[in-house]
């Protein structure tokens, strides 16, 4: 078992984490019997589960950032500009870059 996968299920008790141990190797045994090109689509897929937040915690990670802007902007630290002009500005430096 990898060294992750005993971090995330060192605080179940040993049945679940023996069941869980089974179920991974089972898993293995079915992905390995895969052409390549779906190998490596898997590979791909689990690893960027491992980088993305999940929703909870991106709406978690979200709310503490716009809290953080709100704060910043109450206490004037930060400045408001109208959307049409921050979307206007960013239009120009799209077009100026094509």
């Amino acid at each position: 078992m990898s060294r992750n996968l005993e971090a995330s299920t060192a605080g179940l008790g040993g049945r679940r984490r023996a069941h869980s141990r089974k179920g991974v190797e089972r898993l293995a045994v079915s992905a390995l019997k895969l052409g390549m090109q779906d190998r490596a689509l898997l590979a791909e897929k689990l690893l960027l589960s491992l980088d993305a937040p999940a929703e909870e915690e991106n709406l978690e990670l979200w709310v503490t950032e716009a809290e953080r802007r709100l704060r910043r902007l109450r206490a004037g630290r930060d400045k408001a500009y109208p959307a049409a002009d921050v979307l206007r500005r960013a239009r120009a430096a799209i077009s100026c870059k094509r």
